[in-house]
């Protein structure tokens, strides 16, 4: 792999620590271990209603770790950070071997995360074609977050399509000034350098700034070949690169820069193993400006705006499901092979606002315009893709590259969306929540999303929340117009498909713990398929309801001085056909033990039986269930200078997941023992 592109970034990490060198010696670094869990359950959340929410009384089953949680375990992504929330599952795929794919209560139909919404400091990232972040925005660093609030259930009352099963909210820390440099066995190297102005700069402005980089080599594999009989040998290696910045142009004005790379050219991509073909690059590049307005004293407003543009560039090796070389002209004995390109932007704008009626009532509303659109989306092959999509009879043979055709007609979308909320409270002991938003899109027309929700406090110490709430996901461009597509055609007549959601809510809070069961229930309408029709794959809306409910548990608590634990727990009761892949059950244990000198955390995750989808719909296999065992320990001689150890699948156990793409037996593999060393310096 190319490591010119990581060291030109680590470059600027390394010059940075030499310039702030001189004040490293005697600078004071905020203190990580300074947060109790008194205090983390005085955390204010924000995502579920755009307001600020405690935990007891947020309307929506929320999870959050703070910067503080998140260090100290075994995890460097927000990818990773999901298996240890209820409800979460995250693992990788056979699209894009490289890039983790989520899904929340067992839902997911695709190969992109396109039913949850993730949120950057308010910045929505989901990418019109295809979908949610999965592909231009994965691999996401948690080095600056200072807390993640990771939202279960529907979220469109609020923010329309994409936060169909949840939203994950990501919150930066605009105030550390660290490095971060580790290196890892199968050559890996990661740099994230934080740097944030001085917050009393006379002049009012500041900013703060995240570089962060990871070159991987990867794990070796011995997989079945995607060709012919046997196996062949591969490696899982990759690299990202992030960036962000946030400029305070005054306390009310805030602009926020946000990229993202990720490429790899190994592994699975597209469901076959090919190293010498198979590739990808994806970017990402969004602005985002907002200004606090001071219009009434009782109302807070906010007026978002931004732009975001996108690339998706592959190249991969698919398995040809007829004898190309047969009836080609002239004649080949060459393989199939596919190039994709995408481009795509959107402008959008966002008015929010909060007033306080009184002192029981507040009321939000607002309204959103955007406008994504697909500018290319054309294919390559060495053959005539046009032709092969169509069946044939006969398909010419290019020998290279320079004939290109439209992968989907590109397009653009005009959304309007408008939202109203009423919170309530009755008493100390009893609140509401009445909401409704209404959507119109240009292209494949509207929905209304209300939810509703009664907050009870029967004693101090326990909440009981009742929640009612229809989400709807709009068709992405992938489904409505993809073409010329051997393998998967669009469907222009899709309609939204919805969800209701009833959930029960009980959390009870000690003085250093708390635990929390959430009971939920989903009717999904008119979900979006893919079907076999005439010997070709489509998408279709489901005519029929499905439905599927289960139990989330949480507990996050003090068991002795010095030592927290962290235990999430999830059991699908009931799900369609369509969630096979993900398991039914999964737990998640997370012990850490704090001394000022130090902290150490030990880790078990548990993942359930799964099913692998093998040559045709009717043929599955099932995968076994697994336990992987991780640690950190970390070791910090004064504030502004820690090391820190990961041990991961310290049992170095042996595992697979359920390809998406692809006729792969014993599904995609699992990587097994890895360690990793790094160092921190704050200054």
């Amino acid at each position: 792999m190319d490591r010119k592109w990581l060291s030109d970034r680590l470059q600027i990490g390394l010059i940075a620590l030499a310039l702030c060198w001189p004040r490293y010696a005697s600078a004071e670094a905020p203190d990580l271990f300074d947060l109790s869990l008194e205090e983390l359950g005085n955390v204010v959340i924000t995502g579920s209603t755009l307001t600020e929410k405690k935990l007891r009384d947020v309307p929506s089953a929320v999870t959050v770790l703070t910067r503080d949680e998140i260090h100290k375990l075994p995890v460097s992504t927000v990818e990773e950070l999901v298996n240890f929330v209820p409800g979460f599952q995250s693992y990788r795929s056979s699209d894009f071997g490289d890039l983790p794919v989520m899904s929340i209560r067992g839902r997911r139909t695709g190969y992109t995360n396109r039913e949850m919404l993730v949120l950057l400091n308010g910045m929505r990232i989901d990418e019109y074609f295809s979908g949610g972040s999965t592909l231009v925005f994965a691999n996401i660093p948690l080095a600056n977050l200072a807390r993640v609030e990771f939202m279960r259930g529907p979220g469109s009352a609020v923010y329309g399509s994409g936060a169909y099963t949840g939203v994950i909210n990501l919150i930066t820390d605009d105030h550390a000034r660290q490095l971060d440099i580790g290196i890892g066995d199968e050559q890996r190297l990661q740099a994230s350098w934080q740097h944030a102005s001085d917050t009393s700069t006379p002049n009012g402005i500041r900013f703060s700034t995240l570089l962060h980089a990871v070159s991987d080599g990867g794990y070796s594999y011995s997989v079945p070949d995607s060709f012919a009989d046997g196996s062949v040998d591969t490696r899982d290696g990759y690299e990202t690169f992030h960036g962000q910045m946030q400029l305070w142009l005054s306390r009310d004005t805030r602009l926020q820069l946000a990229l993202a790379q990720n490429k790899a050219d190994e592994f699975y991509i597209g469901g076959t193993v090919d190293d010498a073909f198979n590739r990808h690059d994806f970017t990402f590049a969004g602005l985002m400006l907002e200004q606090r307005l001071r219009w009434h004293d009782n109302v807070r407003s906010e007026l978002l705006g931004g732009f975001q543009i996108m690339d998706i560039d592959s190249g991969f090796h698919p398995v040809a499901t007829i004898d190309i070389g047969q009836i080609s002209t002239p004649n080949s004995t060459d393989p199939l092979l596919l190039t994709t390109y995408v481009k795509t932007q959107e402008w959008w704008l966002r008015w929010q606002n909060d007033w306080s009626v009184g002192h029981a009532d507040s009321l939000q509303f607002g309204l959103e315009y955007r406008n994504p659109s697909s500018l290319e989306a054309e294919s390559a092959s060495n053959y005539d893709i046009v032709q092969l999509a169509q069946g044939g009879p006969v398909i010419n043979y290019y020998g290279d590259f320079s004939h290109t055709a439209a992968l989907a007609e590109t397009s653009q979308r005009d959304i309007v969306g408008i939202y109203l909320q009423q919170q309530h409270d009755w008493s100390e002991q009893a609140a509401t929540i009445v909401g409704v938003r209404y959507d119109q899109y240009s292209q494949v027309g509207h929905a209304t999303s209300p939810r509703l929700g009664l907050i009870l406090h029967p004693t101090t110490s326990d909440s009981v929340k009742l929640l009612w709430g229809r989400a709807f996901r709009a068709p992405q461009a992938d489904e409505l117009y993809t073409a010329n597509n051997p393998l998967l055609q669009g469907n222009p007549d899709l309609k939204p498909e919805t969800v209701d959601t009833y959930e029960v809510i009980w959390l009870h809070q000690w003085q250093r713990a708390q635990i929390s069961a959430n009971y939920f229930y989903n009717r999904f309408d008119d979900a979006i398929r893919t079907v076999v029709i005439n010997s070709g794959r489509t998408y279709q809306n489901s005519s029929e309801s499905e439905t599927s409910q289960g139990l989330t548990f949480e507990l996050t608590g003090a068991v002795f001085e010095h030592f927290t634990t962290r235990i999430a727990a999830t059991r699908l009761l009931d799900t369609p056909d369509a969630f096979f892949r993900e398991a039914r059950q999964w737990l998640a244990i997370a012990g850490t033990y704090t001394r000022p000198q130090g902290y150490g955390s030990l880790t078990l995750q548990y993942q359930g039986e799964r099913e692998n989808l093998l040559s045709s719909a009717d043929e599955r296999e099932t995968l076994d269930g697994y336990t992987v065992v991780s640690a950190r320990l970390g070791w910090t001689p004064r504030n502004d200078l820690e090391t820190y150890l990961d041990l991961r699948n310290l049992t170095d156990t042996e595992s697979s997941v359920p390809s998406n793409s692809g006729d792969i037996a014993g599904g995609v593999p699992n990587r097994g023992r890895e360690i990793r060393l790094g160092m921190v310096v704050r200054y």
